[in-house]
């Protein structure tokens, strides 16, 4: 019994046909990403070397203002400034060379989109060749040769995407998007990302340091929905001082937080030092606005005077006064309608 083979169709070759011209067009897409990509990385290169000729500067500086302060020739906010100035320095170039980090690994994941187009291409070309030919025994085995080179470059080419993957230190929220597909990524990074689970950080002066530890409870409440306060604890404090502002970074974790807490927003924030320690409870009745103080208004000899305090968010007992009064005090507990100077009479309860 033999075989008759047939002349291929004009439909199949036009289609073989056109497999390869896509093949070639993706080609020639990844290998204009790559000349992209690696301009980046150059240009990012050219950049990290100028920063780090202004760190290198900013070093120098800084040693020369140390010598300066140590010998009383400069005060110590120009010293403190070159401090400054020689971190932000560094910042920057680590920034930077996170950046060059970035832009080499779009090169790698470029090429390797490159490696899979071309095995891609090869094997069109030999499908096409087949169907040009028609389908005889040895092209069929060397398509299959192909084929299998194919795969095994594409299975390379997907091996090498992954391990281009850039995988973010922790689960959160995107709040920004920095960066398009294909786009060169710089110092910004791909996205802004914020923890799912939030957080409150803090300035808190040095002075304050010996009476803070971790896990102290901390009250947290709002300006805008003052009567929602709730807790946190201490989580983490921080390992430097800042020189410039004579302050450590405290991070707060709130235990139960309410839906109105948002990234960004400020709140009030006390820290639960020492928690036997007594204070005068008043009602929040008592307490009114003069100007940017909270006052309370007293009584001395028949007359209602204005009295600065200084307050904790409420509790169910009513608003802890941490200074401003004392415990012989007579205040007015319904301040509607009461200005300073009135003539109070004070009844006695029988």
């Amino acid at each position: 019994m033999s075989q008759t083979a047939r002349g291929p169709l004009s439909s199949e070759v036009e289609d073989a046909a056109e497999q390869v011209r896509q093949a070639q067009a993706q080609v020639a897409q990844q290998q204009a990403a790559i000349r992209q990509a690696r301009q980046s990385v150059a240009q990012a290169r050219a950049q990290m070397n100028q920063l780090e000729a202004e760190r290198d500067l900013a070093a120098r500086q800084a040693a020369r203002s140390r010598e300066l302060f140590e010998g009383g020739v400069i005060p110590r906010a120009e010293y403190d400034q070159a401090q400054t100035n020689l971190r932000v320095a560094e910042e920057r170039v680590a920034a930077q060379r996170q950046a060059i980090e970035l832009a080499q690994s779009n090169v790698r994941q470029t090429e390797a989109s490159l490696n899979a187009a071309q095995a891609n291409l090869r094997a069109q070309r030999a499908r096409l060749k087949t169907v040009e030919s028609g389908a005889r025994a040895e092209d069929v085995q060397v398509a299959r040769e192909h084929l299998r080179e194919a795969e095994q470059s594409l299975r390379v080419a997907r091996e090498q995407a992954a391990n281009a993957v850039v995988i973010a230190p922790f689960a959160g929220v995107v709040t920004e998007i920095n960066a398009e597909p294909g786009q060169s990524v710089g110092a910004q990074g791909v996205l802004e990302l914020v923890s799912g689970e939030p957080e409150i950080r803090l300035d808190v002066d040095e002075s304050n340091l010996a009476d803070l530890a971790l896990e102290q409870t901390a009250i947290i409440s709002s300006s805008t929905f003052s009567d929602s306060a709730f807790q946190g604890r201490v989580t983490e404090i921080g390992a430097a001082v800042d020189v410039a502002r004579g302050t450590v970074e405290i991070t707060v974790t709130p235990t139960d937080a309410p839906d109105w807490l948002r990234p960004g927003q400020t709140v009030n924030v006390n820290i639960v030092t020492a928690k036997n320690a007594e204070r005068l409870l008043i009602p929040p009745t008592a307490l009114t606005r003069a100007g940017d103080r909270t006052v309370v208004f007293v009584v001395e000899d028949g007359v209602a005077l204005e009295k600065p305090v200084v307050t904790r968010p409420p509790t169910e007992q009513g608003v802890p006064v941490l200074a401003g009064l004392s415990k012989g005090d007579q205040i007015i507990a319904e301040v509607g309608g009461v200005e300073a100077g009135d003539e109070v009479r004070v009844k006695r309860r029988l």
